[in-house]
């Protein structure tokens, strides 16, 4: 069976020894190791392509060669970085091995994703689907062999949003013509209605490389499609017709030179305005490749090509093949594949900049400004040919395999908070606490927010942030402590739990000392933890509609344990007429309050 090898390997294996050196600054970002494949059979190397967010918390990704029959798994990493395997290919009996590119998940989470190969007698690409249950698993795989005719990278997208579960998909032989876009439908149930709706020439409408789909203006969808020659590196539109058929069309050819780039790898990104993003693994000033953006124009009905940043200057990142990823705030984010300070490659931010100059040409235009925010490590000759993909908490996860080697890793970037000391409360504390937060990814930049409120850091360490928080901060139950990353929106939270207190109120009896009625009303903390300071904070004696206030002498408790009962006692009104009373009363402490409705029988 031939081995995988992506023209991203290839282009790098080109590139060579070719980077250039920063000067050494210290990162805003620390990258984490969430998981490294050990190059055994079971987990051999993850896939070049890109990690997929299952909107549970968790991340999807493939591993070509791997799993128990070394024809490549699914597999999943859990929020605290453990790697489990969802699926293994090439079981006898089955169809689809060697997974390849990104899987995609419906509203329901199920999974959908590539096969290089169907089986070893048809070496035809095939798709799987994944249904995903109520518990969080996977059923195995069902595998569509309807491609006869279809080789290469098979990669996906919706093509009218994932409810519709109308799957477009583009699929590419790296060194050879007749690549296509077809079009099917997907359920649980299945794959139908495979239809192509485009076969590339091979010449100026696009050649290899085929990226996945990106939605754009008026039910439109754009890719790219690329080598390393000018006349086949292109950004192309499909435009949605009648009878299940697309109108093509060549919205932008690269030309290579300064003010363009050359072999646009990675498809789009949309920003909320409709915006394109790109990068292109080439061209531009320095010739180390380009970020560029698409605006679409009303007035002549089409897209305006605009390169926003070109990659080499001194100490730079050079040589980007993911797509970018775009915050809420229009700022920019992506991987270098080489460049930086150790060679290996950068995670970038382009940050967005409105001028308003003095003349009307200058106000309102973007510009974008580049910060280095992690330089890769030199420890590792790392493939960072794939994009960002955001986690639970907003951090940043990639997959790098390792160049020339059986394994890799996924890497995390940002705050990851691994421990909260005290990891625990008795009570809501009276005064000013002294928290500490253990994790990794720290910078000076970050913040300690507790229960949604922002906190200034006291004290920076390796590892290590302390932080003072106020006690009307607190709140018994679950209080929920976490870093959060300004640079990249990103935030890691972990649960601090303050035990409840639980008061409740009864009726012990009426006496009649001196001649007046007083009424004895026991307290007792049903909760796990003292309650400090119980006191009355308030009662009232109803008759039929008329109220009349109660006085009490009963001290405040100091510290009512679990399992203590308190007496309060509380003296009736010479005006009360009526036998038939109503007790209301609030007791508090320092954790919480509660209003009691006591019925009362007077003598």
């Amino acid at each position: 069976m031939k081995q995988h090898i992506s023209a991203v390997l290839f282009a790098l294996c080109l590139l060579g020894a070719v980077s250039l050196r920063a000067a050494a600054a210290p990162d805003l970002e620390t990258m984490t190791i969430s998981h490294t494949f050990s190059g055994s059979m079971i987990e051999y190397q993850p896939d070049a392509g890109n990690l997929t967010s299952d909107n549970h918390g968790d991340l999807i990704g493939l591993d070509y060669n791997g799993g128990k029959y070394q024809k490549g798994c699914v597999y999943e990493i859990q929020p605290d970085g453990s790697w489990v395997d969802l699926y293994d290919f090439g079981m006898p009996g089955t169809n689809g091995f060697s997974p390849i590119n990104t899987p995609i998940v419906d509203d329901n989470g199920n999974l959908y994703g590539a096969c290089e190969y169907t089986s070893e007698s048809n070496l035809h690409s095939a798709l799987f689907m994944m249904t995903r249950n109520s518990n969080n698993t996977y059923n195995a795989p069902f595998v569509s062999n309807q491609f006869a005719g279809t080789y290469g990278a098979i990669k996906l997208s919706w093509a009218r949003g994932s409810n519709e579960h109308i799957l477009i998909g583009t699929a590419s032989q790296t060194w050879y013509d007749n690549n296509l876009i077809f079009e099917l439908n997907a359920s649980p149930q299945g794959f139908s209605n495979y239809h192509v709706v485009h076969t590339f020439s091979g010449s100026s409408d696009g050649k290899m490389n085929i990226s996945s789909l990106t939605p754009g203006i008026g039910e439109s969808l754009l890719g790219t499609a690329c080598s390393y020659n000018t006349d086949d590196s292109i950004i192309f539109k499909l435009q949605p017709g009648r009878m299940q058929e697309y109108d093509y069309s060549v919205v932008h050819t690269f030309s290579g030179k300064s003010t363009d780039g050359l072999a646009p790898f990675s498809g789009l990104t949309a920003d909320a305005s409709g915006q394109l993003f790109g990068t292109t693994c080439y061209g531009g000033s320095h010739g180390f490749g380009t970020v560029y953006r698409l605006t679409y124009s009303r007035s002549s009905r089409g897209y305006l090509f605009q390169t926003i940043y070109s990659f080499g200057n001194s100490g730079d990142g050079i040589c980007p093949y993911g797509r970018v990823y775009v915050s809420h705030s229009g700022n920019l984010y992506g991987l270098t594949s080489a460049g930086g300070r150790n060679s290996q490659g950068t995670l970038y931010e382009l940050l967005r900049i409105t001028t308003i100059g003095p003349t009307q040409a200058l106000a309102g235009s973007t510009n974008y400004l580049e910060s280095i925010l992690c330089n890769l490590p030199s420890t590792s000759s790392y493939v960072a040919s794939g994009s960002l993909t955001r986690g639970p908490g907003n951090e940043f996860y990639a997959s790098l395999p390792v160049l020339s080697q059986n394994h890799g890793e996924i890497v995390r970037f940002g705050p990851t908070v691994t421990q909260v000391l005290p990891a625990a409360l008795n009570s809501v504390p009276v005064s000013n606490t002294t928290l500490t937060v253990e994790g990794t990814g720290f910078n000076t930049q970050d913040f300690i927010y507790v229960n949604g409120t922002s906190l200034q850091p006291t004290q920076y360490n390796a590892g290590e942030l302390a932080v003072s928080v106020p006690p009307t901060v607190w709140h018994t139950g679950s209080n929920s402590v976490g870093v959060y990353d300004p640079v990249i929106n990103s935030y890691s939270i972990l649960a601090l739990p303050i035990d409840n207190v639980i008061l409740r109120a009864h009726l012990q009896g009426v006496t009649t000392q001196n001649g007046s009625n007083q009424i004895v009303v026991t307290v007792a903390n049903y909760g796990l933890v003292p309650a400090l300071s119980t006191h009355i904070l308030g009662a009232m004696l109803v008759q039929g509609i008329s109220p009349q206030p109660m006085t009490y002498t009963t001290p405040a408790v100091q510290q009512l344990n679990p399992g203590q009962t308190e007496y309060f006692t509380f003296n009736v009104p010479s005006s009360t007429l009526s036998r038939q009373c109503t007790l209301y009363m609030t007791v508090g402490c320092v954790q919480t309050y509660s209003i009691f409705k006591i019925p009362v029988t007077l003598p």
